[in-house]
C-alpha cells in the first residue's frame, strides 16, 4: 500500500454524501409535511410564503429527529471504538451501509406518502444510533487511518487531512444532485440516490477495503500486535469475567475509554484537546443544523437548487482549503499541529461572524471563502491526540472524541435551534454570532494543551 493509496477515504466520502443529503433534504421535507397539514398543495410549493409558525414548528421537529439519533449515539460510539481495536474496523464498517439503507427506505416511504405524519421520520433517525451516527463512522475511518500510519507519525496529519477533505468534497455531489433532483422531480428520487450510494459503500468495504491482515505487508498491524491489543484490553478491564464475555460487555469498553483518556501520562494534553474538539464541533454542527432553515428564510429565500449550489460551493472551498493548508505546511512551512489548529479556529470564528452579517445571497456565498481553513482544526486535533497514545488505544481515544462530538451535537442542536427560534423575528443572523463565540472558547483549551506539552518537552531535554 503506497503512501497515498486509498483506504478509508471512500467510505467516509460516500457516507458523507448520504449524511449531507439527509441534513439538507430532511428539514425541507419536515417543513413540506407541516405545510400540507395547514395549507393547500399549491401554497406549499412556494417556501417564501410559509408563515413563521410553520418554520418554528419545523425546527422543533428537526430537534426531535436529531435528538433521537445523537443521544443514544454517545454510548454506541464509546463501545464501538475499543471493540474495533480488537475485532478490526472492516467488520464494523460493513454494518454502516446495511443499517443506513434501511434508514433510506424509511425516508423514501415518508417522502412518497407526504401526508403521513412527520413523526414517522423519527424511526429513521433512531436507526442511525446503532452504528454511532456520523460520529461513529468518522471514528472508524480515522482509527483505520491511524492504524496504517502508526509507523510514520509525521505523515499522519497529512493523511488525516485528505480524509477530512473527503468530508467536504462529498458535499459537492450531494449538494448539486440533491438540490437538482428535489426541485426537478421530488423527494423520492433523492432517497433512491442515497440507497444506491449505500450499495456502493457496502461493495467497496466488502470487496476492496483491506482488513488488518492485509496490512501486515507494511508492518502496521501484525497478528502478534492484535493479540497484545486484546490482552491489554483484558488487563485494563480486569479478568474477573470470562474472556468472551469481557469482550461483549459494553461497560468494559467504556471503562477502557475512560482509563485511556485520563491516564496520568497524557491526560493534561489529551483532555484539553478533546474539550477543544467538542467545542469546535458544537460550533460546526450548529451551522449544519440551522443552515437550511436560515437560508430558506428571509432575506435569502433560497430555492432547493440554490441551496444545493451553496452547499457545493462551501464544500469545495473547505475541501481544497484543508489540502492546500496542510500540504503547504508539510512541504514548505513545517507548521506544527497546534499552529494548524489555531489557523483553523481563526478561519472558523471569522467566517461565522461574516455569515451572520451577510444580508444578500451574493454576500453569503462570498464570505465562505474566509472559511477555507476550517477543516484543518478537527483534522489536526484528531492527529495530535492519536499521537499521545499507543496503537492499541487508537480506537478508544478516537471514540472518546466522537462521543464528545455526539454530546456537542446534542448541545448544538438545542443551542442553535433555540437561538434561531428566539431571534427569528428580530435578526436571524444572531445564531451565527453565537456559534462564532462558542468556537472562540476552543482557543483557551488548545493553548493550555500546548503550554503543557512544551513544558514536558523542556523537562525531557533537561
Amino acid at each position: 500500500m503506497g503512501c497515498f493509496a486509498l483506504s478509508s477515504e471512500p467510505v467516509l466520502f460516500l457516507y458523507t454524501i448520504i449524511f449531507t443529503i439527509n441534513y439538507s433534504i430532511l428539514p425541507q421535507l419536515v417543513v413540506h409535511k407541516l405545510c400540507l397539514q395547514t395549507l393547500n398543495k399549491t401554497e406549499c410549493e412556494k417556501p417564501e410564503t410559509y408563515p413563521v409558525t410553520i418554520q418554528k414548528e419545523a425546527s422543533t421537529w428537526w430537534f426531535y429527529m436529531l435528538t433521537c439519533s445523537l443521544v443514544p449515539s454517545v454510548l454506541t460510539v464509546l463501545i464501538w471504538g475499543p471493540l474495533t481495536d480488537i475485532i478490526g474496523r472492516r467488520y464494523a464498517m460493513l454494518a454502516v451501509p446495511f443499517i443506513n439503507a434501511i434508514r433510506s427506505i424509511i425516508y423514501l416511504i415518508n417522502a412518497y406518502i407526504l401526508h403521513a405524519h412527520v413523526g414517522f421520520l423519527l424511526f429513521g433517525s433512531f436507526l442511525s444510533c446503532f452504528y454511532g451516527e456520523f460520529q461513529g463512522v468518522v471514528a472508524l475511518c480515522y482509527a483505520y487511518m491511524a492504524d496504517i500510519t502508526q509507523d510514520n507519525l509525521d505523515h499522519r496529519t497529512v493523511r488525516m487531512a485528505f480524509l477530512e477533505s473527503s468530508l467536504f468534497f462529498a458535499g459537492v455531489p450531494a449538494g448539486l444532485l440533491a438540490g437538482f433532483l428535489l426541485q426537478q422531480i421530488g423527494y423520492v428520487p433523492v432517497f433512491i440516490l442515497t440507497l444506491i450510494v449505500n450499495l456502493i459503500m457496502f461493495l467497496y468495504v466488502f470487496c476492496f477495503l483491506p482488513d488488518k491482515k492485509s496490512l501486515n505487508s507494511v508492518g502496521n498491524i501484525s497478528p502478534e500486535k492484535a493479540f497484545i491489543s486484546k490482552e491489554n484490553f483484558l488487563n485494563c478491564v480486569g479478568k474477573n469475567e470470562k474472556k468472551n464475555f469481557a469482550l461483549l460487555n459494553p461497560i468494559n469498553h467504556i471503562k477502557k475509554v475512560i482509563m485511556v483518556v485520563t491516564s496520568r501520562e497524557n491526560r493534561l494534553i489529551v483532555l484539553p484537546l478533546i474539550l477543544a474538539f467538542g467545542v469546535t464541533v458544537c460550533s460546526l454542527l450548529g451551522e449544519l443544523i440551522v443552515q437550511t432553515l436560515y437560508l430558506q428564510n428571509k432575506p435569502f429565500n433560497m430555492s432547493p437548487k440554490l441551496l444545493g449550489y451553496y452547499s457545493a460551493s462551501q464544500s469545495t472551498v473547505r475541501g481544497i482549503g484543508i489540502i492546500f493548508v496542510t500540504q503547504l505546511s508539510y512541504r514548505l512551512l513545517k507548521l506544527n499541529d497546534y499552529t494548524l489548529i489555531l489557523i483553523g479556529l481563526l478561519s472558523l470564528t471569522t467566517c461565522y461572524l461574516l455569515i451572520g452579517l451577510a444580508r444578500s445571497v451574493e454576500a453569503v456565498f462570498l464570505v465562505n471563502i474566509v472559511g477555507f481553513a476550517i477543516p484543518t482544526t478537527t483534522s489536526a486535533l484528531r492527529s495530535v491526540v492519536t499521537k499521545q497514545v499507543s496503537y492499541e488505544n487508537y480506537g478508544a481515544v478516537l471514540s472518546s472524541m466522537e462521543a464528545i462530538e455526539a454530546i456537542a451535537a446534542v448541545a448544538a442542536n438545542g443551542i442553535s435551534l433555540w437561538t434561531y427560534n428566539l431571534t427569528l423575528n428580530f435578526y436571524s443572523g444572531v445564531v451565527f454570532y453565537g456559534l462564532s463565540g462558542i468556537a472562540l472558547s476552543a482557543f483557551v483549551f488548545v493553548i493550555l494543551a500546548y503550554c503543557y506539552s512544551r513544558s514536558v518537552d523542556i523537562v525531557e531535554i533537561k
